[in-house]
């Protein structure tokens, strides 16, 4: 395993006290005396029993991440600069009888990085013994129909082992969609010893009920693949869709410490991840791009901002579905956004909506909806049935993900279709007003994904009293990510320097 870091500030040298184990690096200062790092890295957990200077507090700034900082003592939060310390980085109150527990669950949760995969319905194989009918939803779905039996029977299984890493725990999501009450389903989950295939070392079964939330499957001492099939039984129809699967944090978050994942009645997830920051206008929205490793991007690059920030991600199909779904899908999107903003106690006036690629979609879309002080956005693409289009002219076999969004969203293919989709922002951008909305837009010049999106963009923006600040580089949509990003975050200092004062 990575080495694990944890620093502690006054109160009995928990090394000395306690057996961390072997590959804990632990650093322990007196109060007072903690010195600033010649190269400043995260600590994967810092233990707090005394009261903090302002110079220390600057020095922790770099060091601590939010929801990583556990103090042992109530009375710290009677000092009013160590309180917001610990307001800041949503630190939670570690009781001295729990110690002990979280002392042996700590590298468990709180390990360095962020892992997670989807299995595609291609690497479904059907049971042997299925006799129903089968339908595909392009690559997003595999629809199958039939008579199941009276007792519970293998399905399907995934031709897919995934990878229990010795002390890892696994977190599976199962997308589907049941189209007849009748139907009962169950995960029939094998763990094989790594290096034994065909030893199954142990079998477990959950039922619906238990696929509610994301099933847990518990760190072992060694490592496992694990193998997994779908039971049934009932007659009618269930649509399949994505296996999803991360290492666990064990409840102390989704990806990162701290990160959600929320659900609609569809099994569609918003993930996100807030930190709080300075608690300081403005909050910095984020909106991913597009990734076939899940997780939440641009951690590091909005941190370095120093702000309150969002992340949000969007793990749908392969890759991602632009942040567009079912009504309470797109109202848990936006809800997640208000929320954040209620914490802080800003309004829509301290607010930026960013994304590059894929999450430009998002910035733009709930955009319309929020009217935001700035929207700030790199590769632009809006015209989602025209970027489907692109496949079979301009871009072939370059993102076949956007036929699949085009079906999904649509449930058709046709040149129709593609128009409809293609209006779903504009219909809600027309409607917006933006009277206090600014935009910085970086744009390739021969953008081969969505040739019209900053164009469009300045037609619907047309008349409304907006200030829009363009960058147009030569190239197609991923021939100069570099310059994109670099005018991104350039535009993003401008606006926290010019909107917000913030140096």
């Amino acid at each position: 395993m990575a080495e694990f870091r944890g620093l502690q500030i006054g109160g009995g040298n928990w090394e000395k006290e306690h057996q961390l184990g072997a590959d804990v690096q632990w650093d322990y200062y007196a109060p007072g005396e903690l010195q600033k790092p010649d190269k400043p890295r995260e600590y994967n957990v810092v233990i707090l029993d005394a009261v903090l200077t302002e110079r220390e507090i600057q020095i922790l700034r770099k060091l601590a991440a939010a929801y990583t900082v556990f103090y042992l003592t109530e009375a710290l939060c009677d000092d009013p600069v160590t309180a917001a310390f610990l307001r800041n980085v949503a630190a939670k109150h570690l009781k001295e009888t729990e110690v002990g527990e979280f002392i042996q669950m700590m590298q468990l949760r709180y390990w360095s990085g962020q892992y997670g995969e989807a299995i595609q319905i291609d690497r479904i194989e059907l049971s042997p013994g299925y006799r129903g009918t089968i339908r595909f939803d392009g690559s997003g779905g595999l629809e199958l129909r039939g008579d199941f039996g009276e007792k519970k029977m293998a399905l399907l299984s995934w031709r897919y082992a995934i990878p229990l890493r010795r002390m890892r725990g696994i977190d599976l999501w199962l997308e589907y969609i049941k189209r007849d009450r009748g139907i009962r389903i169950w995960l029939y989950v094998r763990l094989c010893p790594v290096g034994s295939p065909d030893e199954i070392a142990e079998v477990l079964t959950f039922d619906e009920e238990q696929m509610r939330n994301q099933i847990t499957i518990p760190p072992r001492t060694r490592d496992f693949s694990i193998l997994i099939s779908l039971m049934a039984e009932g007659t009618g129809a269930i649509e399949v869709r994505q296996l999803h699967f991360r290492e666990s944090r064990l409840g102390a978050g989704s990806f990162l410490v701290g990160g959600t994942c929320t659900a609609d009645a569809r099994r569609q997830e918003v993930l996100s991840y807030f930190c709080p920051g300075d608690r300081k206008k403005p909050l910095c929205v984020y909106f991913g791009g597009y990734a076939t490793r899940e997780g939440f991007e641009g951690y590091n690059m909005m941190r370095r901002l120093g702000t309150p920030f969002l992340l949000l991600n969007d793990a749908r199909l392969k890759g991602g579905s632009f942040y567009i779904g079912s009504e309470e899908y797109e109202a848990m999107v936006e809800q997640t956004i208000r929320d954040a903003l209620t914490e802080l106690g800003f309004g829509t006036d301290a607010l930026i909506l960013s994304g590059l690629s894929m999450g430009t979609y998002g910035a733009l879309y709930y955009g319309a909806k929020l009217c935001p002080n700035a929207i700030i956005i790199g590769k632009p693409l809006a015209n989602l049935g025209s970027i489907a289009k692109n496949e079979s002219t301009i871009r072939p076999g370059g993102f076949e993900t956007s036929l699949d969004i085009l079906k999904r969203f649509e449930r058709d293919n046709s040149e129709r279709a593609a128009r409809e989709l293609d209006q779903r922002i504009w219909k809600r951008f027309d409607q917006a007003e933006f009277t206090k909305t600014e935009f910085a837009v970086a744009y390739m010049q021969q953008d081969d994904y969505d040739t019209a999106a900053y164009a469009d963009l300045l037609h619907h923006l047309w008349g409304k009293k907006v200030r829009i600040y363009g960058k147009g580089l030569p190239g197609r949509h991923n021939d100069n990510t570099k310059g994109i990003v670099n005018w991104f975050l350039g535009q993003y200092r401008r606006i926290l320097r010019t909107n917000f004062n913030r140096t």
